[in-house]
């Protein structure tokens, strides 16, 4: 029983986007118009906002690319695996990546820069969401971290102990996993909680505390009746 295997999280966030091509568009015109900004106020304190926003789009680009790069790859693998075709894929996100690293430059840059703004905990956050996919877990757990103690009340510290907690749960250590879905659970009104008592239940089943487990998945069950008896009313 104990070898079943617990699903991967990104089986429960898949969401074709029909709209991707003029989506990714529109971000490219994000990017170039926050980049000319940027390099025109280089030297104002304004350059530090710029940064940020500068930033996000480019994790979001770098969420797009990944997308697009892994269903091209899955529908090349399907015709492989069919004989439709006979080279067989490689999943390349190299230029996914690349947006990535651009991202890390800039919220390194505002760390450095604007060491006391009130935005310091976003940027400490996705440097730790950027290092992680990189692979680089150790510098993101670093930054995760800091979040953490710096922040205790920032609402990012929730998205850290999430992306810690998928990360431990990955690589099946389900002591660390637990702790960190722990921290998120405390939050009934987040939107990750639903999803992190069920992934919780998976760490107590794996470490082989089933009774706990069953007791997470009926708390779980309950809170989907209150939520559903809430949105009848």
């Amino acid at each position: 029983m104990m070898s079943v295997k617990p699903p991967k999280s990104s089986s429960f966030f898949q969401d074709p986007n029909d709209d991707q091509a003029k989506l990714e568009k529109l971000l490219d015109g994000q990017i170039k118009q926050l980049f000319q900004l940027a390099d025109k106020y280089k030297n104002t304190p304004q350059r530090g906002e710029l940064w940020l926003r500068l930033a996000e789009v480019y994790v979001e680009k770098a969420s797009y690319l990944d997308f697009r790069k892994q269903t091209e790859y899955d529908q090349k693998l399907k015709d492989y695996q069919s004989k439709k075709t006979k080279v067989k894929p490689r999943l390349d996100l190299r230029e996914a990546k690349e947006y990535n690293k651009k991202a890390i430059n800039l919220y390194e840059w505002f760390v450095r820069d604007f060491p006391k703004d009130q935005k310091m905990d976003q940027a400490l956050f996705f440097l730790g969401y950027n290092n992680y996919e990189l692979g680089d877990t150790k510098k993101g757990t670093h930054y995760y971290q800091e979040l953490t103690q710096r922040f205790p009340k920032s609402l990012y510290v929730i998205e850290s102990n999430f992306a810690l907690a998928e990360f431990y749960f990955e690589n099946e250590k389900w002591t660390d996993a637990r702790s960190h879905y722990e921290q998120v659970i405390k939050y009934k009104r987040h939107r990750l909680f639903s999803f992190s008592l069920y992934k919780l239940a998976w760490c107590e089943f794996r470490s082989g505390n089933t009774e706990q487990a069953l007791k997470d998945m009926e708390a779980l069950i309950r809170y989907g009746r209150e939520t559903q008896a809430q949105a009848d009313l």
